[in-house]
């Protein structure tokens, strides 16, 4: 491990996010692809690599609209990634990473309520992301997945808080090349608060 160990948080690369799912993003198979990628390169030196899933169930009340009421796509969506469904699963263009890297760490969230951010979420074991990082000794945290303007923002804002909360403070950054929005308009949104915050998204 190095002196600044580094963390890959990968962002819901799931089936229901990405085209022919059920809240789909344009691009999202693309982004699926590039993550694997970046994963399999030679010389890619990340000490921790996370990736979480939305894992939601019929407790997730809060993020789903009424019977009969239509999704704000605001605070409430269609439904989406439910536990043990097609659509919760990782896409296929990132799925075999799984395999390939056994040490890849996976996080749930969002069984209970909504939940954006990966910080919000739970490994297996039970662990919150914050305590799997420090565990790891994580100083620096690159975040990708979906989509720009939802889940990643919130997980690299989180990051953020986290980073700041350290005793070697850290840097976030969002690869937004391995990103996508749900709207052109609150992706570019959220990149703007992002840099304002100290991400740095490059």
């Amino acid at each position: 491990m190095t002196d600044r160990a580094r963390a890959l948080i990968v962002v819901d690369l799931q089936n229901d996010f990405c085209e022919g799912g059920s809240l789909a993003v344009s691009g999202g198979a693309d982004v699926a692809q590039r993550v694997a990628e970046l994963i399999r390169e030679p010389g890619s030196d990340y000490d921790l690599i996370v990736a979480t899933r939305d894992w939601h169930s019929d407790a997730t009340t809060d993020h789903f609209p009424s019977d009969g009421d239509e999704p704000d796509y605001r605070t409430t969506w269609p439904f989406h990634c439910m536990a043990g469904t097609q659509g919760a699963e990782f896409h296929p263009n990132f799925a075999p990473m799984m395999s390939e890297r056994p040490d890849i760490m996976e996080v749930l969230k969002g069984q209970l309520s909504a939940a954006y951010s990966g910080f919000e979420g739970t490994t297996a074991a039970a662990r919150a992301l914050s305590d799997v990082l420090s565990e790891h000794g994580v100083v620096d945290v690159d975040v990708v997945g979906l989509a720009t303007d939802h889940c990643v923002r919130a997980t690299a804002m989180d990051a953020l808080d986290w980073a700041r909360g350290q005793t070697n403070s850290g840097r976030v950054r969002v690869l937004v090349d391995l990103t996508a929005p749900v709207a052109a308009q609150t992706g570019a949104a959220a990149i703007t608060e992002m840099r304002d915050a100290g991400i740095e998204v490059i």
